[in-house]
């Protein structure tokens, strides 16, 4: 089209540059592509030499429309949570061990048996042929008067403990509701930030293929048609990063949730 006189040069440079630019792009979404597969061979196990196979995503089906409310009781799933819930009934029984300290112990022993006696040694047999009762019985009772205020001290102890480990659930319990309602407004955020790209990015392709038609006709030139052209990757561009966004809004409504990990 140069040669014939149907471009400029400036119209060739800005096809070259374009050129350019759009191999940069795809060298370096191969380059992270390939690390990324190497780093999810490394997360599952294998080695990164490991040959794999994904198949490519769609975004169909994959995300949820938008939520307004999930369960407010999801705390309970978390695992901080119930772990401390776990320690929280270690101090409890440790408070009903030592306060069975100050409580009477009663210990009944008895034995009963018979022996004899025998200068060689054999087995059930005695030299006279008799055997003797042994018996015993033993009732011991134990009654803890003072100790020092030893057992005092360890239920203060255990109280303050108590009160603390209250209180961190609590504030867990709180903190995880946070994140769960901040979870839930960014996931709504990036479906109607999805929702708007997905229009934007029709948009943008409706406009290239009109102003594409426009240039076949002759009434638009080669700079309209470029620059269309750089605003159909933008939108394809902001639309892939609103599709990621709205992946990792999702596993952190799930985390939130306590289902990111389901056993």
């Amino acid at each position: 089209m140069f040669k014939q006189g149907l471009a400029l040069s400036s119209d060739v440079k800005n096809l070259e540059l374009s050129v350019f630019n759009l191999e940069t792009v795809l060298n370096n979404q191969m380059l992270g592509q390939n690390q990324l597969h190497r780093l999810l061979k490394v997360f599952i196990g294998l080695s990164p030499d490991k040959n794999i196979k994904t198949e490519p995503y769609t975004v169909e089906n994959k995300l949820n429309p938008q939520i307004v409310e999930t369960d407010t009781s999801s705390y309970l799933k978390r695992t901080g949570y119930q772990t401390l819930q776990q320690t929280g009934n270690l101090i409890k029984a440790e408070r009903k061990i030592i306060s069975a300290g100050f409580l009477p112990n009663l210990t009944l022993i008895g034995s009963f048996g018979y022996s004899g006696f025998n200068p060689d040694y054999k087995f059930m047999q005695t030299y006279n042929d008799k055997w003797y009762p042994t018996n015993l019985v033993q009732v011991t009772l134990s009654v803890p008067i003072f100790d020092g205020l030893k057992k005092t001290r360890q239920l203060s102890q255990n109280k303050i403990k108590s009160v603390q480990s209250n209180n961190t659930l609590e504030y867990l319990k709180n903190t995880y509701r946070m994140e769960q309602l901040n979870a839930i407004d960014n996931y709504n955020n990036n479906m109607k930030s999805l929702d708007f790209q997905n229009q934007n990015l029709a948009q943008a392709n409706n406009l290239y293929n009109q102003k594409l038609l426009e240039y076949k006709s002759g009434l638009a030139s080669l700079n309209d048609l470029i620059s269309v052209d750089n605003t159909l990757k933008a939108a394809q561009a902001n639309y892939i990063n609103a599709i990621i966004s709205a992946e990792l809004a999702a596993l952190d409504l799930k985390k939130a949730n306590g289902l990111l990990i389901n056993k």
